[in-house]
């Protein structure tokens, strides 16, 4: 009792405080509310202690160590309370996120989603935004380290996971374009048309025509490949 009295007294002083002392007694605040969690993981305050430090690492960027201290938290047996367990994976997925960590991310907001309200639609279309963005970067990482069948798998699938994603349309064109350079003709032209059908008024049309009729001509579908660049020929702007 006296330890987290202690606690409660770091953060209370605090409030008197400016410049760098203030700055210096909350990092003893961070070291005393660490060493309460580690020596009394049982105190009932214990979880809430460390979620609120979770919280302030994460908010000065300290990433690997608000990480450690949410899946403390997340760990707890007997579980921590649904608020607590729910702030925590916030920081741990975010955390996650922004250290590029991005399949780590991704498992982490799935964590998250059973302790967010169902009926907060905002706090539930913010978790799928961040899953779609998770599934696209680990995309965008696979392509950029020259894997590009990994990158159509991540920027196929993102669809599936978030069908109304925002940046679903992108995915899809980014898997065209990288079976393209893979020279596998008959799944891209798949993808495409799959493109074409789903997103007709898409900005990326034109493109994808093009797209199309390189697809065709290389599989020896030459007629489909004629129509594609009728379609060109006849498109507004050509």
């Amino acid at each position: 009792e006296a330890a987290y009295a202690a606690i409660l007294s770091y953060r209370q002083h605090e409030e008197s405080l400016t410049g760098n002392a203030k700055l210096e007694w909350h990092q003893q605040y961070l070291d005393s509310g660490l060493r309460f969690g580690d020596t009394y993981p049982d105190h009932p305050e214990s979880g809430a202690v460390l979620t609120t430090i979770a919280e302030d690492l994460f908010a000065q960027n300290q990433f690997d160590l608000a990480i450690a201290v949410g899946q403390t938290v997340v760990g707890k047996q007997p579980p921590v309370d649904g608020a607590l367990s729910r702030t925590a994976w916030t920081v741990i997925a975010h955390s996650q996120f922004d250290l590029a960590n991005f399949t780590e991310a991704e498992s982490a907001y799935y964590s998250l989603r059973p302790f967010t309200p169902a009926n907060d639609a905002e706090a539930q279309q913010e978790i799928k935004d961040r899953i779609a963005s998770s599934i696209y970067k680990q995309g965008e990482q696979a392509r950029d380290a020259g894997d590009l069948e990994s990158a159509v798998a991540h920027f196929r699938r993102l669809g599936q996971a978030v069908p109304d994603s925002d940046i679903r349309v992108t995915a899809e064109y980014d898997a065209a374009a990288a079976l393209i350079n893979l020279e596998a003709w008959d799944r891209a032209s798949s993808v495409l048309e799959e493109f074409r059908r789903d997103y007709p008024d898409s900005e990326f049309s034109g493109d994808v025509t093009q797209k199309l009729a390189v697809t065709y001509l290389e599989s020896g579908r030459s007629a489909e490949a004629a129509g594609e660049f009728v379609r060109i020929a006849n498109a507004p702007d050509s």
